[in-house]
């Protein structure tokens, strides 16, 4: 009890020391740019309907689905350009990537899934007062093409994306900010469908179709670090 009670007070002095200081306040308006590298917790969900038709009569001959799943936390990082319209509000696009590598849970081979984002963000720095520290809040809306490769086969589609998250922002000076976010992302990609023609089987069949149907989600939780220039 005494050793919390200690630790409470040496924080109080901190903070005590530190608002009795001259506060450094970041400009209040102006063009800015920075950069930002980040953790992120992924989880790629593909649903896959795969049939396969007989054109001559209409009729399906087989129809099954599957899932595959990859998960797991990579690195990535994002490159930002922004602008500052109020000490409460911003602006920001925003170009982000990373990569996740996987090995199919059947066989022996490695895949790898990359996704490249571009995305429009808008901030509420919550205003405190006698701080360095500003925290804030970020929703935005992007598109993430997504890239899945797995040995000489790949797919290739885009989607939507929506971005939520929290962060904090430290001023080091007017023109430079120190930054810390925890942002949740989710994206819902076009399907992608591939066919194959089987040949023709003859009567009744005619031509045989294979017909695969990828439908594709992708979610993230991005622990992120980086640092903006205000000019």
């Amino acid at each position: 009890m005494k050793r919390c009670l200690g630790a409470y007070m040496v924080v109080l002095g901190m903070v005590a020391m530190a608002t009795a200081q001259d506060v450094v306040i970041e400009k209040e308006s102006g063009v800015y740019v920075g950069a930002r590298l980040g953790i992120y917790n992924i989880k790629s969900k593909s649903d896959v309907d795969m049939t396969v038709t007989a054109t001559g009569n209409g009729s399906i001959l087989a129809r099954d689905t599957g899932t595959e799943e990859i998960t797991g936390n990579v690195p990535g990082g994002a490159l930002f350009v922004g602008y500052k319209l109020s000490p409460q509000f911003r602006i920001e696009a925003e170009v982000s990537t990373f990569s996740a590598d996987y090995t199919v849970s059947w066989s022996s081979t490695k895949g790898t899934v990359t996704t490249t984002m571009l995305k429009a963000l808008g901030y509420w720095d919550i205003p405190l007062e006698n701080t360095p520290i500003k925290p804030y809040l970020v929703v935005g809306l992007g598109n993430v093409n997504y890239e899945d490769k797995l040995g000489g086969w790949s797919l290739t589609t885009s989607g939507l994306s929506f971005d939520l998250g929290v962060g904090c922002g430290y001023t080091l000076t007017e023109n430079l900010t120190l930054d810390a976010s925890v942002r949740y992302m989710t994206a819902k990609m076009a399907d992608v469908t591939e066919q194959e023609n089987l040949g023709n089987w003859g009567p009744p069949f005619g031509n045989v179709i294979y017909q695969e149907t990828w439908k594709v989600t992708l979610t993230s939780l991005a622990v992120n670090v980086g640092i903006r220039y205000i000019f």
